[in-house]
């Protein structure tokens, strides 16, 4: 199993991670921090990184690969740079106050609109298409849906 939300859940890690992070923070510096061993040898190991995860997820290229020091920083990032003024952004009453408080200060910054709808007991979304489909204000030009859950099935059926 990949596990990638230890900040809400912190796991027992496996042996080979508690080995990998050992070797990390007693034999790197700070990757593009300098020309020594230490800061040359952290910046190999974020470009492997990158390189692997842009493969794992079908990214076409490792730049377009970005890391960030957890899940929130990241929906910000996410979501600042797609939402504008004039959109109109629907969510679910179910979603991590990492993505609705950042929506609801985009809507007083920026005025774009935020619909949160309600999440049936089995988890569905109907209404939230229906939503989509029926509201005279929505444009229809283009629909993005953003789920996050804590154990993501990615590509090549990594879990």
């Amino acid at each position: 199993m990949i596990y990638f939300d230890n900040a809400a859940t912190t796991m027992v890690k496996p042996p080979q991670v508690v080995q990998a992070v050992t070797d990390a923070l007693t034999s790197f510096g700070g990757p593009g921090r300098g020309v020594h061993s230490a800061s040359l040898g952290a910046g190999m190991a974020v470009y492997e990184c990158r390189d692997k995860l842009a493969r794992l997820l079908g990214a076409p290229d490792a730049s377009r690969v970005s890391f960030t020091s957890n899940a929130t920083e990241a929906l910000n990032i996410v979501l600042r740079g797609l939402v504008k003024g004039s959109d109109h952004v629907v969510t679910t009453w179910a979603s991590h106050n990492s993505v609705l408080r950042p929506l609801y200060h985009l809507n007083m910054e920026t005025g774009c609109g935020v619909t949160a709808v309600k999440v049936g007991r089995d988890g569905s979304l109907d209404k939230l298409y229906y939503f989509a489909q029926t509201d005279p204000d929505w444009g229809g030009e283009e629909f993005q849906f953003f789920k996050i859950e804590s154990n993501p099935t990615y590509p090549n059926g990594v879990t």
